[in-house]
């Protein structure tokens, strides 16, 4: 699966039994229940983001060592589903505001590109334990005004408790509207923000997500004594 750059099972302990592709990125060891997308580091020069599935053992049989499969994504495939028409430059940012995949410009775990996006990306934030919902402004920068929108990346799902949220900025000029209209067009952006994000998501699922448990089939079929 090309999505992936390095695949790995993980004993209960945290440590590696089997890996295929390259050197996991990973310097955060912890065992997740269920299946979902995490991060496995928080520096570096590239953000390891992770799917990750549960291994179950086969009926009659004990547990497999390797109980959880886990799938580094390729970050630049993440990174070329962003550029969308009239939004300009996206990002993909973690809960504390730092850019794990761009449209430009990437590098990882810098800080958004502006003071004003920075705040636009924490107001989506909600009350704890709720997803937060989207919105938008207009920030004047040396350019000219700007037309910005942040978004929760997901309300429900496997990203939804990682605070992860999909930012927008795109020149009022490059709309071809008056600067003084750009300020009809924050609703407008808070809505195409929302639609990066659900596009975003669906990438997740349908390139990431399946195809591990998929990988995770196989692998206790293996265990179970399939050749």
């Amino acid at each position: 699966h090309r999505q992936y750059r390095s695949l790995y099972l993980l004993d209960r302990s945290g440590a590696i039994t089997l890996r295929v592709g390259d050197t996991p990125l990973r310097t955060l060891v912890h065992v997740p229940h269920g299946g979902g997308i995490t991060t496995v580091n928080t520096s570096g020069r590239i953000p390891a983001i992770a799917a990750y599935a549960q291994v179950r053992a086969g009926k009659g049989k004990t547990r497999a060592a390797g109980v959880v499969l886990f799938g580094e994504i390729d970050v630049k495939a993440l990174n070329l589903i962003l550029p969308r028409p009239k939004l300009g430059s996206v990002w993909v940012t973690d809960g504390n505001e730092k850019v794990l995949a761009a449209s430009v410009g990437y590098r990882a775990f810098q800080s958004l590109p502006g003071s004003g996006l920075t705040r636009l990306a924490r107001a989506t934030q909600g009350a704890p334990g709720t997803a937060g919902t989207a919105t938008s402004a207009v920030h004047i920068v040396s350019s000219g005004p700007s037309v910005d929108a942040a978004a929760p990346l997901a309300k429900s799902g496997p990203t939804a408790h990682l605070g992860w949220h999909v930012v927008t900025a795109e020149p009022a000029a490059a709309l071809q509207i008056p600067a003084v209209q750009a300020e009809q067009r924050t609703m407008l952006a808070g809505i195409l923000g929302l639609a990066v994000g659900a596009a975003c998501l669906g990438w997740l699922h349908v390139v990431v997500i399946r195809p591990l448990r998929a990988v995770a089939v196989l692998v206790e079929r293996l265990a179970g004594g399939d050749r």
